[in-house]
């Protein structure tokens, strides 16, 4: 196949298909179908509708009915997306939503995104159109996704409202900017639909929506997720309230606070697919000389994301932890 070259258990797949690089389609075509068999190539995969995790490389059974189209995206890649029109010509041009299945373990992703004025026969030959590029990077502290714009057409608008969807977000991000602009952050759903920009995490539904209006510059949404400094058995890393130590002869790790106030706090070690390895409580009550202890016996090596949240689940650190074998 195009797009995966080499897989002979894909190319023997003849009831799916590509839908350009980052997206499998898996049409029903059995009556009474309920769910289905699909041939992935390497790489994570999610359900493009409800976010779901599939191991790439093997043949995952998804989902399937009469009003739903089984189809499966690339993690880390970012698909454009429009309310339906039965013509090209009535689709609006000034605005833009993207679904964005970021990750910290997603590859850097450039995507293009065409656009003309819907109605010529020959823009590509006289020049009239423009080329979107969308490149996503990802990591355990952020994830960005940057656009440049190259060429242009003849009734294209100065500026767009750019929109980002990004599911299965199991916490609220720490900020979300876009151009260099940190984006105000809406507590509600009807709030964030009626403001012209801004950011909102529906909790119930794990996703995150940002939206802001670009100009055509290079520019980049950033979803900041916390702390940016590696700990390993050797090093210490400082955030800015919470301190974590790993103590390679008990297995353990300990966090520090003297900024955090009195209360209960929830701790998890999470793995960066998003696995939640390790929860505990901490309770604060002297903020000057807050201590816990992580356990870390049977935890693999490997990269984690340390978590602190308060009782209501509202994030207040986040930390990368490098769990090294001995």
């Amino acid at each position: 196949d195009y797009y995966a070259p080499g897989d002979v258990t894909l190319a023997a797949a003849n009831e799916q298909f590509f839908f350009g690089r980052d997206l499998m389609v898996a049409p029903v075509v059995q009556a009474g179908q309920a769910q289905r068999s699909v041939v992935l190539p390497a790489g994570a995969w999610r359900d493009f509708f409800t976010g779901t995790a599939y191991v790439g490389g093997s043949t995952v059974t998804v989902p399937a009915s009469l009003d739903v189209v089984p189809v499966l995206a690339r993690v880390g890649s970012v698909t454009a997306l429009a309310p339906y029109r039965p013509a090209l010509v009535q689709l609006a041009m000034d605005s833009l939503t993207l679904r964005w299945f970021a990750d910290a373990t997603a590859p850097s992703m450039v995507s293009y995104l065409y656009q003309d004025d819907g109605t010529s026969f020959n823009s590509i030959a006289a020049g009239q159109y423009e080329r979107i590029a969308l490149r996503t990077q990802h990591s355990a502290s952020e994830y960005r996704l940057e656009l440049m714009q190259n060429g242009g057409f003849t009734g294209a608008p100065n500026n767009r409202k750019m929109e980002i969807e990004v599911p299965k977000m199991t916490t609220a991000p720490l900020s979300v900017s876009f151009g260099g602009t940190t984006l105000a952050v809406h507590a509600t759903a009807s709030a964030y639909r009626t403001a012209s920009s801004g950011s909102y995490f529906d909790a119930a539904a794990q996703r995150l929506y940002a939206k802001a209006t670009w100009a055509h510059q290079p520019a980049a949404f950033v979803i900041s997720l916390g702390g940016t400094t590696s700990v390993d058995s050797d090093a210490s890393a400082t955030a800015s309230s919470v301190t974590i130590s790993p103590n390679p002869a008990t297995l353990r790790a300990t966090l520090r606070s003297s900024q955090l106030s009195v209360g209960q706090y929830h701790v998890e070690l999470v793995q960066t697919s998003g696995a939640v390895v390790r929860a505990v409580a901490w309770a604060i009550t002297d903020p000057s000389s807050a201590q816990l202890e992580l356990d870390l016996s049977g935890i693999s090596a490997g990269v984690y994301i340390v978590r602190v949240s308060t009782r209501e689940g509202k994030l207040v650190e986040q930390l990368r932890l490098v769990v090294v074998s001995r």
